[in-house]
């Protein structure tokens, strides 16, 4: 018997595995079974092919609960899903007269053509469970096989959307009963390598109940923890005993919860101090300052930017001594600490935060490689610096240098 918490996300059409596709179906899926305490296992992304999409179907009962097909439920030649579950199943096709009709009313509501192709959304496996289509034209339907369920639904997503909300969500969650309940919560780290992360949180990674997960992103390492229990009052227990030994571990390496951003943390510590900000940039080319106006309410305490790529807007913006430039290049730690007395200054403000680097792939020197970037700070009781490399490509490098900017000002406002 397989848990019967198990799911598998099914999106199925040719186009979703273009290069240049995202395919968004299964974020929507995963959020609706996440609240009914179903766990998603896999995720399958197979092309409008009938025994491709039979072969998918056939893996997903061995191992899954409830499987849930997106996609394919149209009337034209490549929507073939109807034909690939009622051929692994060995359910025939059945005409339903009753949906007939009332595509047919569909469609003259809609002063559009009803043609023969269009009765092909009328054909179902049999002994399958109907699911009304309000918002647009095909129904989906549910099959039962052994201990799975099969829940097939339109690609498009507001007619998914609703499929799920008046119909799947309430039939799973009366068959599903009475079981354990799931709850995710998510770390956001700056300044620790994933393998770091690891190293300090492997002894946890054992323990019953709780899935750890850890992603590498331009914004820092994510650790998110999946805990299973039976009631709401046993996850409030094990979330505050996993919680005190993770913050134990990172530290102040955490700067943020679930959705937070790290410019969305400095924005708070800057607003509840009651001080202000002014940021010069280089390398990052304006990034750090889109990053800070993205947090609604931000003209509470960011004053302004400038970015001054070239040596001569560094002279005559911020006023950086061209001494500075001469003797230790732009990319240095003397000159990112005068970008950023220069930006509080002329701005006014209680901090500057400056960066200047090397975003590559050219500009190198013999003592200063690509990825190179100086980090300055200032405010009344001084300066100070940091140095970083990143070997990456021009945005990414933009990224990590915008983030470690902001992680120095959130580590300053601690």
């Amino acid at each position: 018997m397989k848990n019967k918490l198990n799911a598998e996300i099914i999106a199925i059409g040719s186009e979703l595995l273009l290069p240049e596709a995202t395919e968004t179906n299964s974020s929507l899926i995963a959020r609706m079974l996440f609240s009914l305490g179903v766990q998603v296992q896999f995720k399958t992304v197979v092309g409008d092919f009938e025994k491709d999409i039979g072969r998918a179907v056939q893996t997903a009962l061995k191992r899954a609960r409830w499987i849930i097909l997106s996609g394919g439920l149209g009337p034209t030649e490549d929507d073939v899903t109807r034909r690939g579950v009622a051929s692994v199943l060995g359910k025939p096709l059945a005409f339903n007269k009753k949906v007939s009709g009332q595509l047919q009313k569909k469609f003259k509501a809609r002063g559009r053509l009803f043609l023969k192709i269009h009765e092909r959304q009328a054909w179902f496996p049999q002994k399958a469970i109907l699911i009304p289509n309000k918002t647009g034209i095909a129904p989906g339907f549910i099959l039962k096989e052994k201990d799975s369920f099969l829940i097939s639904l339109p690609g498009v997503p507001s007619e998914m959307r609703q499929m799920i909300e008046s119909t799947v969500s309430p039939f799973i969650k009366k068959k599903r009963g009475a079981e354990s309940t799931l709850f995710i919560k998510r770390y956001k780290t700056f300044g620790i390598s994933e393998s770091a992360v690891n190293e300090a949180l492997k002894d946890l990674m054992g323990a019953p109940g709780v899935t750890f997960g850890l992603l590498a992103k331009k914004t820092g390492v994510e650790v998110s923890i999946l805990i299973k229990e039976e009631t709401p009052q046993e996850i409030k227990k094990a979330l505050r005993e996993i919680e005190a030994r993770i913050k134990e571990r990172l530290e102040s390496f955490i700067y943020g919860e679930n959705d937070e951003t790290l410019e969305g943390v400095v924005g708070r510590q800057l607003k509840n101090k009651k001080k202000t900000l002014a940021v010069a940039e280089s390398c990052t080319g304006g990034l750090l300052c889109h990053r800070i106006t993205n947090v609604p309410g931000s003209s509470a305490y960011f004053n302004s930017s400038a970015v001054t790529y070239s040596n001569e807007a560094k002279v005559k913006q911020l006023g950086v001594p061209f001494r500075l430039i001469k003797k230790y290049g732009a990319v240095s730690a003397k000159v990112a600490m005068a970008m950023a007395e220069g930006i509080r200054k002329t701005s006014r403000s209680d901090f500057g935060l400056a960066v200047t680097g090397i975003a590559g792939p050219g500009g190198a020197t013999a003592h200063k490689p690509v990825g190179l970037v100086y980090f300055g700070l200032a405010d009344q009781k001084g300066l100070c610096f940091e140095e970083a490399r990143y070997t990456s490509d021009r945005e990414t490098f933009k990224w990590f240098a915008s983030s470690k900017a902001l992680d120095m000002m959130r580590l300053r406002l601690l």
